[in-house]
C-alpha cells in the first residue's frame, strides 16, 4: 500500500512538476542503460562478416519487437564508431534497411564516421554510394565525413574524386570540405594540389580560415616549398585570417627545411609582433633554425628562456639544441646540455643519445661517446634504428685518441645489436686497430667485410695496407694492393705509399720500385712521400745507385727534394760503403740548397767511419762547425770511431772529451772503441788508464746523483738453478756472480731476452731491484754462457762492460762441430775474416746475414780439437767431421755459423746455414752443435773473471756416435786444401 501511495502524483502545483522532472530523469538513465548494454553487444559481436541475425537479436533483446527509434539508432551508430566497431555499425545500418523503418542521413553519416575512425575508406565510400541508391539525398556533411575518412587513409586521389563529385552532384561545399581534401593532400606531400585547392576556394566563395591555412603551409613544409608557404601566411595576414601557433610553427619549418634560415628568424619576429604564443614546437624549430645558420648560442639562449619560463621541454628541444652545438662545432655546450638533462633525470631516447653520441664524437670526447653507448645498451634501447653516423664519428673518436680498445668494443656492441655497418665504419676501426699496434686485428676485421656483405674502398685499403707494414706483412701488403685492381678499386697515392713503406720496412726495393712504375701506368699521382719511402727501401738494401737514380727522377718530376730524401740516399751509401757518393751526395745538397741537418752530416760520417776514412771526417765536422750544425752523440761517436779505425787514437780521445761534456751519461761502446785503437798501436797503457779513470768518474757520478748501488750477489749463487717460468721454461745454472756482472747457462731452444728477463724477475724476488742489462746475446738453438750486466743500461756496470766488449778485452770460447772437408789435424789454427751484412728474411721478422764487401768488419779465430768421421749407413755416406774451439774477435749476428759455411764447413745441425746436409745431421744431432763455453772479462773493480760451462750431454752424446780419426789420415786429408779469397787460415804445428 505504502508503495502505491508513493507510485501518486503529488497534490499541488510546484510539487507535481518536480516529481514529472524526477520521473523523466529516471526514464532517461534507464533508457542510456539500455542503450550501454546494446552497444556493448552489438561491440561484442565482432569485427568482420557481423550477420544481420545477430544483430536482430541484440536489439530484440534490449528494445523489444519494436527495435530502437531513428534518434537512438544514430546514437548507437555513434558510439560503435567512437569504439571503432565499423563493422557492428555498417550490419546495423544494413538492419535498418532490411528490418527497420531505413536509414535517413543521420544514421548513414554517423556510421561513415565511423569508417573514419578506422581509417576504412573503402566502407565509407561503399556507405555513400549506397545512400545515393537508397534514395537518401547527399549532402555535405556525409560527403565530407567519407572525405575525411579517405584522408586519414592517405587516400588523397579518393578525396578528390569526392570532392570532384561533389560539386558535380551540386552538393554544397564548405570549409570543412576543403580542409579535409587539403590535409590528404598534405599527408601525401601533395603541396601543388593543396595550393590549387586553396585558390579555388575563392572561386567556389567558400570561406579560407585557420585550419585550411595551416594544412596548406604543412603541405609546403613537406614539400620544401618555403616560398609558398610564406605566401599562405602573408595571405592570411592580409585577410585577417587568425593565425596560431601551429601555423606559423609550419610556416617556420618550411623555411627551417628549405635553408631559409634568416626568412625563418623575421616569421619568428612576425609571431611577437602578432602575439602569437610559441609552444615547444616553435622553440625546437627556432633552435634547429639557428643551429642551421650557425647562431648555436642564439639556441643556448632559447633553450635557457624554455627553462625560465617553464615551458615543457621535451625530446625534439632538447635534440634541437643539440644538434645545434653538433652543427656550430661546440661540443663543449653539447655535452653539457646533455649532463643538464641526466641531472634532471630526462629519459635519454635512441635519437638523442645517438646525436649525443656523435657530438662527443665529433669533440674528441671518446669517453663520454662510450658512456653513453653502455647507457644505451644498458637502458635497452633500440640501437639498430640510431643514425649510422653517430656511432661512426665515437669511434672516429676512439682513432684519433689511440683508444683502440674501446673503438672495438664500440665496433663489437654495433654488430651484437644488429646495427648495420658500413665501409666508414670499418674504417675507422681498422685504422684504429693499426694506430693502436693491433695490425693482426686489423686485418681479420678487413677479411671479414666480404661476409658482412660491406666493399671495402680505396681508404680501407689504404689502412689495411699500413697494418701489413706496421705488423711485417710485407707480401700480404703486395697481394692487397694488387687485389684492388682486381675488385676495381681505384688506387691512390696513399694505399701505394704504404705498400711501398712496407717493402721499404723489410728492404724489398726491388718491390717497391715496382709499386711506383705500377703507379705510373695505373696514372696514380707519385708525391714525395711515395719517392722517399722507395728510397728508403733502397736505403736499407743498400742500393746506393738506385737511391739516387729516384732523386733524380723526384727532379725531373718537379717534387720537392728535402732532407729526409738526401738524409736517406745518404745512408744508402753508408749501408753500401760508399763514402765518396755519401760526400758528393751531401754537395749536392748544399748545390740545390737544402738545408744540411745533423742527420745528414751523421749519415755522412757513419759511411766515413765504416771505411776509416778519418781525414773526410775531420772535413766533415770543420764543415759542421762553419755551417752551425749542432753535432750529438751519434755525430762524435762516429768520428770517434773512425780515428780509431785509422789509428788516430789522440783525436779519438779528444772528441770522447767532447763528447763527454755533452753528455752526463756514461759512453762505454764509444771508450770500448778508443781503448780497442790503443791497443792496435801499441798505447795499451794509456788505454787501461782511460778506462779506470771514466769507470772511477761513473761510479762517482752514480754515487753524487744517490742513484748508486753496487749489487753484489755473492759467489754463493754460483752453481744454484734459477726455477723456469711461464716465460722461460727451462731452469737457468748461475754460472757467475761477481760485483757488476752476472752469468747463467743458457740451455738451447731459449730465447736470450726471456732467460734475461727470467734472471731479472728471481733476483727481484731475492730483494735486488737494480736489474740486468743484456751486454751479449746467444742465438736461441745456441747452448752456454750467457753474459749480463747488473744494473740497467745507463749504469756503470753496463757501460764499463760494454765498453770491454767494444774494446775486444773479452774473450768469448765456442765449441762447435762442423762438417766437410778437415780443417787439419788436432791443434791447427787459423783465423777466417769476412765482412757480415745482415738481411731481413721474407717473413719480416728474422734476419739471415751473407758475406759482403758492404758488411762490417767480422774476424774469426779457431783451433780444431778433434776429428771425427760419420760411420756411413748405406743410405748416407761417410762424412768427415772437426770439433773446434772458436774465438769470435768480432760479435756479429751468427758469424760463426755464417763464417764456417762459407768456408764449406757448415755447423752440424743448422737449420739455417746448413740446410743441405740437415737432414743426414738430425738422426744422430737434433740441434745446433754450437755451444758457449768459456766468457773471460773484468768485473767493475777490475778484477779478472771467468764464466765456465762444460759441453752439455746431449752434445756429448752426439759426439759418441761419432768415429774419432787419427792424425796421420787427417794430415793425408789436409794437404789438399786451400784457402778461399775471402778467408785466411794461418796453421799452427800440431801440438805433442
Amino acid at each position: 500500500m505504502l508503495g502505491h501511495l508513493q507510485a501518486q502524483p503529488p497534490r499541488g502545483g510546484g510539487t507535481l512538476r518536480a516529481w514529472r522532472v524526477q520521473r523523466r530523469g529516471s526514464r532517461r538513465e534507464a533508457a542510456s542503460v539500455i542503450q550501454e548494454d546494446a552497444v556493448r553487444d552489438l561491440a561484442a559481436l565482432g569485427d568482420v562478416d557481423v550477420q544481420l541475425k545477430s544483430v536482430d537479436l541484440v536489439l530484440s533483446r534490449h528494445f523489444g519487437d519494436s527495435g530502437p527509434g531513428p534518434f537512438v539508432t544514430t546514437r548507437l551508430l555513434s558510439q560503435l564508431g567512437r569504439l571503432r566497431r565499423t563493422a557492428a555499425a555498417v550490419a546495423l545500418l544494413r538492419w535498418l534497411e532490411a528490418f527497420g523503418p531505413g536509414a535517413n542521413i543521420f544514421h548513414y553519416t554517423a556510421t561513415i564516421s565511423a569508417c573514419g575512425t578506422v581509417k576504412d575508406w573503402s566502407t565509407a565510400l561503399q556507405l555513400l554510394s549506397l545512400m545515393v541508391g537508397n534514395s537518401v539525398d547527399l549532402s555535405t556533411i556525409p560527403c565530407n565525413a567519407a572525405i575525411s575518412a579517405c584522408a586519414k587513409a592517405g587516400e588523397w586521389m579518393r578525396a578528390i574524386d569526392l570532392l570532384s563529385m561533389m560539386s558535380s552532384q551540386g552538393v554544397d561545399l564548405n570549409t570543412t570540405t576543403y580542409s579535409a581534401v587539403i590535409s590528404a593532400c598534405e599527408k601525401a606531400g601533395e603541396w601543388q594540389r593543396a595550393l590549387a585547392l586553396l585558390n579555388s576556394m575563392s572561386q567556389q566563395s567558400v570561406d579560407v580560415d585557420t585550419i585550411v591555412c595551416s594544412a596548406a603551409i604543412s603541405a609546403c613544409e613537406k614539400g620544401g616549398e618555403w616560398f609558398a608557404a610564406i605566401q599562405i601566411l602573408t595571405s592570411m595576414l592580409t585577410r585577417q585570417v587568425e593565425v596560431n601557433t601551429i601555423t606559423f610553427n609550419a610556416a617556420i619549418s618550411a623555411c627551417d627545411k628549405g635553408g631559409q634560415w634568416s626568412r625563418a628568424i623575421k616569421i619568428m619576429s612576425a609571431m611577437t609582433a602578432q602575439g602569437v604564443q610559441a609552444d615547444t614546437i616553435t622553440y625546437s624549430a627556432a633552435m634547429s633554425v639557428y643551429g642551421k645558420s650557425g647562431q648555436w648560442p642564439k639556441a643556448i639562449e632559447i633553450l635557457n628562456d624554455m627553462f625560465l619560463q617553464s615551458v615543457g621541454i621535451d625530446d625534439a628541444a632538447y635534440s634541437a639544441a643539440i644538434s645545434a652545438c653538433d652543427k656550430g662545432g661546440a661540443w663543449a655546450h653539447a655535452v653539457a646540455i646533455l649532463q643538464t638533462m641526466l641531472s634532471r633525470k630526462v629519459q635519454l631516447n635512441t635519437s638523442i643519445s645517438s646525436i649525443a653520441i656523435g657530438t662527443c664524437g665529433k669533440g674528441g670526447e671518446w669517453a663520454m661517446a662510450f658512456a653513453l653507448l653502455t647507457l644505451m645498451t644498458q637502458s635497452r634501447m633500440e640501437l639498430s634504428t640510431a643514425p649510422l653516423y653517430a656511432f661512426n664519428a665515437a669511434i672516429s673518436a676512439c682513432e684519433k685518441a689511440l683508444e683502440w680498445r674501446h673503438a672495438l668494443q664500440m665496433f663489437n656492441t654495433m654488430r651484437s645489436h644488429a646495427v648495420e655497418v658500413d665501409t666508414i665504419t670499418y674504417n675507422a676501426v681498422i685504422t684504429s686497430c693499426d694506430k693502436g699496434g693491433q695490425w693482426s686485428q686489423a686485418l681479420d676485421i678487413f677479411d671479414a667485410m666480404p661476409a658482412q656483405k660491406v666493399d671495402p674502398n680505396t681508404v680501407t685499403y689504404s689502412a689495411a695496407i699500413s697494418s701489413c707494414r706496421h705488423g711485417g706483412r710485407w707480401a700480404q701488403a703486395l697481394s692487397l694492393l694488387n687485389s684492388m685492381g682486381t675488385h676495381a678499386v681505384e688506387l691512390n697515392t696513399i694505399a701505394c705509399s704504404a705498400a711501398i713503406s712496407a717493402c721499404e720496412t723489410h728492404g724489398r726495393w726491388q718491390h717497391a720500385l715496382e709499386i711506383m712504375l705500377g703507379m705510373d701506368r695505373q696514372h696514380v699521382d707519385v708525391d714525395t712521400i711515395t719517392c722517399n719511402a722507395a728510397i728508403s727501401a733502397c736505403e736499407k738494401a743498400g742500393q746506393t745507385l738506385c737511391a739516387l737514380q729516384l732523386i733524380s727522377h723526384m727532379k725531373a718530376r718537379q717534387l720537392e727534394v728535402g732532407s729526409i730524401t738526401y738524409n736517406a740516399a745518404i745512408s744508402a751509401c753508408e749501408k753500401a760503403g760508399q763514402w765518396t757518393l755519401a760526400v758528393e751526395t751531401l754537395s749536392a745538397m748544399v748545390h740545390d740548397s737544402v738545408e744540411l741537418t745533423t742527420i745528414t752530416f751523421n749519415a755522412a760520417l757513419s759511411a766515413c767511419d765504416k771505411t776509416g776514412e778519418w781525414v773526410q771526417v775531420v772535413a766533415l765536422l770543420n764543415a759542421m762547425t762553419r755551417d752551425g750544425v749542432d753535432k750529438d752523440s751519434v755525430t762524435l761517436t762516429a768520428a770517434i770511431g773512425a780515428c780509431s779505425s785509422g789509428r788516430e787514437w789522440q783525436r779519438a780521445v779528444s772528441y770522447f772529451s767532447n763528447l763527454c761534456q755533452e753528455t752526463s751519461e756514461c759512453l762505454g761502446i764509444q771508450l770500448g772503441t778508443i781503448v780497442n785503437a790503443c791497443k792496435d798501436v801499441s798505447a795499451w797503457k794509456v788505454a787501461l788508464r782511460m778506462l779506470d779513470a771514466e769507470v772511477s768518474r761513473w761510479l762517482a757520478q752514480e754515487r753524487h746523483l744517490k742513484s748508486f748501488r753496487l749489487e753484489f750477489f755473492g759467489q754463493d749463487l754460483e752453481r744454484t738453478v734459477i726455477p723456469e717460468s711461464s716465460g722461460c721454461r727451462k731452469g737457468l745454472e748461475v754460472l757467475l756472480s761477481r760485483p757488476g756482472v752476472f752469468a747463467v747457462l743458457k740451455p738451447p731452444g731459449v730465447e736470450s731476452e726471456s732467460a734475461i728477463e727470467r734472471v731479472r724477475e728471481h733476483l727481484e724476488s731475492l730483494g735486488y731491484a737494480s736489474g740486468v742489462t743484456r751486454v751479449s746475446r746467444l742465438d736461441a738453438p745456441t747452448s752456454g754462457v750467457l753474459l749480463m750486466a747488473i744494473g740497467d743500461g745507463s749504469s756503470a756496470s753496463a757501460n764499463f762492460a760494454l765498453a770491454q766488449f767494444a774494446g775486444r778485452m773479452v774473450t768469448k770460447t765456442y765449441h762447435c762441430l762442423c762438417a766437410g772437408s778437415l780443417l787439419g789435424p788436432r791443434g791447427t789454427s787459423g783465423i777466417i775474416c769476412a765482412p757480415l751484412e745482415e738481411s731481413r728474411c721474407s717473413d719480416g721478422g728474422s734476419y739471415t746475414v751473407c758475406v759482403s764487401a758492404s758488411g762490417n768488419e767480422a774476424v774469426t779465430t779457431f783451433q780444431v780439437m778433434s776429428c771425427y768421421q760419420q760411420i756411413s749407413t748405406g743410405a748416407s755416406p761417410s762424412e768427415d767431421l772437426a770439433l773446434v774451439a772458436v774465438r769470435p774477435i768480432t760479435g756479429r749476428t751468427h758469424q760463426i755459423r755464417v763464417h764456417f759455411a762459407t768456408l764449406g764447413r757448415p755447423l752440424v745441425s743448422d737449420q739455417l746455414y746448413g740446410r743441405q746436409s740437415l737432414s743426414r745431421h738430425t738422426t744422430w744431432c737434433r740441434r745446433l752443435f754450437l755451444h758457449c763455453s768459456r766468457v773471460s772479462l773484468r768485473d767493475i773493480n777490475g778484477a779478472a773473471c771467468s764464466a765456465r760451462a762444460p759441453l752439455p750431454d746431449d752434445l756429448c752424446s752426439a759426439l759418441g756416435t761419432l768415429s774419432r780419426v787419427d792424425e796421420d789420415q787427417v794430415q793425408l786429408s789436409s794437404r789438399s786444401r786451400r784457402t778461399t779469397s775471402t778467408t785466411h787460415e794461418r796453421r799452427a804445428a800440431p801440438k805433442k
